[in-house]
């Protein structure tokens, strides 16, 4: 005969619980962590669709800068940012 697993949903809490966990065993507290710029790239990844005008002008604008595509969306990102954090 099989034995089924019941499944069982955790206490709300458990989520946070386990992020405080993890921050504390890096000797970080969740309230004060902040982003670091050096950090390496691992935290999260996102896939962009780009339509064919998109695509070519950033492969062109990566061209005449001599960078990667990856490196040419993080610049545009943080001088975005930049121009925002001045206003």
């Amino acid at each position: 005969m099989v034995k089924r697993r019941e499944i069982v949903t955790p206490p709300q809490d458990v989520e946070r619980r386990i992020e405080e966990f993890a921050a504390a065993a890096d000797g970080v507290k969740t309230a004060e962590r902040q982003a670091d710029k050096e950090a390496p790239r691992d935290y999260k990844a996102i896939r962009v669709p780009f339509n064919q005008y998109e695509y070519e002008t950033l492969e062109k604008l990566c061209q005449q800068t001599n960078s990667s595509k990856l490196n040419m969306i993080r610049h545009a990102l943080l001088i975005y940012a930049q121009q925002d954090a001045t206003k």
